[in-house]
């Protein structure tokens, strides 16, 4: 055991080294955002709760948290359905009992997610990756309660490794614990007499520990035992180098989401530290507007050396002079406050714009501009499609492994049903679609962009060819707008019953048309046989054959 904690410890430290640079980054770019975050250090020491008085301006800091709370309102909802099971290719669909099954699991998923803590967890890991851009969760089982815990680590405790395929596979995770909570969770048999000692006269001093968990290359395949699972899981007591428990994971137990990297980097980008240049500038933008507002508000004052020990500012100040040439004059210092006012905004606009606070403050935005329900789908669509990208790789790196997981958990606890036969023996796999308000307004946008414009190019047409009205499907093409517009289909009458509507439609047309002549053939029948007045021509024909 002393051999596989050093080992653990010499690995922490390799680690260690290759995470320090962007740490130190972190530090510099979160003294301006998010100070009380900014340490990226674990330490026994006292946490002190300091308050801000470095950052000069919060539009940083509100930014980050609009971000966190746009992220988890707009892509994982817990009011809404916002995730649903469909099977990889469509011709899989028909297979009997899939749908019941893909249903059962759906419910069971968002029963465990709504009854645990993975929305106040998921909103803490949507923070960090605004802040530092990393954060990982960790998915586990709670027998007791039949349920899914899932815990969010701080940034500064997460040490990772990638595989040749730049994906996260190894975890190193730092933090402190008292020693009561020590001896609690760990058991008294691997601890020494001295710290058991040192524990029960003072409980709550804190101990540097260590998670490891990372690809066991070495273990036997053919045992089942928990040191020979696929995954290595140990806990070291750093400042003892005690190893206090190994055991293993058939899977990964992390989400590890990266927000911005490129295929050279461990350690991930952010849109504070991609900002911070400007959140720097906005910082000293407010620091110099608010110095010569104070100024001009409270300006100095050129007073004559005869008056200068007696004059000063407060209501109702009487000085005594002879010579109204010669009286106080206010410093007209602070004239070009609105062009730094003016710079303010402009720099506070460009930290939003990192934060995608624009997209997220779509609705509030189109209140003061007359906008219609139409533009504002039409612009939240836009805004969708430029997100994208970032959205997509949040849900493949940091929503699909939490899907997976649980689906690992559920199927050996016997959570979930198994599968219909057909699709085990098909192959056919199983994938999660996400339904969130982001990913509707994306494919509403995708969806609608090319038959609406269609037609903005087509009706002029219709104008000098009436007859190509006849081209067009018009229910299929209503249907199709009113659906991806987000009509609910319970409330479009099926293809059936339009049909028999409109042929119904059709013939009360007809037969009212064909009353309609019948009436104006009977009134010019009548009017034939009406007798001729005298004098008229008429009369004098007809007075000519007799």
């Amino acid at each position: 055991m002393k051999e596989l904690a050093n080992k653990i410890l010499t690995h922490f430290e390799s680690l260690k080294a290759e995470r320090d640079p962007w740490a130190n980054s972190v530090e510099e770019a979160l003294q301006y955002v998010v100070p009380s975050k900014a340490s990226m250090q674990v330490t026994t020491t006292t946490k002190t709760y300091d308050l801000d008085t470095t950052s000069k301006n919060g539009t940083a800091r509100a930014s980050s948290y609009l971000m966190a709370n746009g992220l988890l309102g707009n892509v994982c909802s817990q009011r809404s359905k916002w995730f649903k099971l469909a099977p990889e290719l469509p011709q899989y669909r028909d297979i009997r009992g899939l749908a019941q099954w893909m249903e059962t699991i759906q419910d069971t998923f968002y029963h465990m997610m709504a009854t645990g803590n993975f929305y106040s967890q998921a909103w803490q890991s949507f923070s960090d990756s605004s802040l530092s851009g990393l954060t990982s969760m960790m998915i586990e089982e709670d027998k007791v309660e039949k349920t899914f815990r899932f815990r969010t680590f701080a940034p500064k405790g997460i040490y990772i490794a990638t595989n040749s395929k730049n994906i996260v596979d190894t975890h190193f995770h730092h933090f402190t614990l008292t020693a009561r909570d020590i001896v609690e969770e760990y058991g008294k048999d691997k601890l020494p007499i001295d710290f058991l000692e040192q524990a029960k006269n003072k409980p709550f001093r804190r101990y540097e520990m260590i998670h490891a968990i990372f690809p066991r290359k070495d273990r036997d395949i053919y045992k089942i035992d928990n040191i020979n699972k696929p995954y290595a899981s140990v806990h070291v007591l750093k400042s003892r180098k005690i190893v206090l428990r190994e055991s293993g994971y058939d899977s990964f137990p992390l989400a590890v989401f990266r927000y911005l990297y490129d295929s050279e980097e461990v350690y991930p980008h952010s849109p504070s530290l991609d900002g911070a240049g400007d959140i720097r500038m906005l910082n000293r933008i407010s620091r110099d507007v608010s110095k010569v507002s104070q100024m001009a508000a409270n300006p100095g004052h050129y007073v004559p050396s005869e008056m200068y020990n007696d004059f000063e500012i407060k209501p109702n100040f009487k000085l005594r002079t002879y010579d109204m040439n010669r009286i106080p004059i206010a410093s007209n210092i602070g004239q070009n406050y609105p062009i730094g006012k003016d710079r303010e905004e402009f720099y506070q606009q460009i930290v939003k714009e990192h934060y995608f606070t624009n997209f997220f403050m779509m609705l509030a935005a189109s209140e003061g501009n007359n906008m219609t329900a139409t533009e504002v789908l039409e612009r939240q669509g836009e805004k969708a499609t430029v997100i994208g990208g970032m959205v997509s790789r949040l849900t493949q790196e940091f929503l699909d492994p939490i899907f997976e997981r649980m689906f690992v958990i559920a199927a050996r606890n016997r959570w979930i049903p198994e599968p219909p036969e057909e699709l085990l023996a098909t192959g056919a796999r199983v994938s999660i679609d996400y339904l969130g308000p982001l990913a509707q307004a994306q494919q509403r946008f995708l969806k609608l962009q090319g038959p609406l414009t269609s037609l903005q190019n087509f009706l002029p047409m219709l104008e000098a060819y009436p007859e190509m009205r006849d081209i067009l499907k018009p229910y299929d093409l209503g249907k199709h707008i009113l659906v991806e517009g987000g009509m609910p289909q319970s409330l479009l009458k099926d293809k059936e019953q339009y049909d028999a509507e409109q042929q119904a439609k059709a013939q009360q047309q007809q037969a009212m048309q064909q009353a309609e002549m019948d009436k104006m053939q009977a009134e010019a029948m009548n009017k034939g046989a009406k007798a001729p007045e005298m004098g008229s021509p008429t009369e004098a024909l007809l007075g000519g054959q007799k």
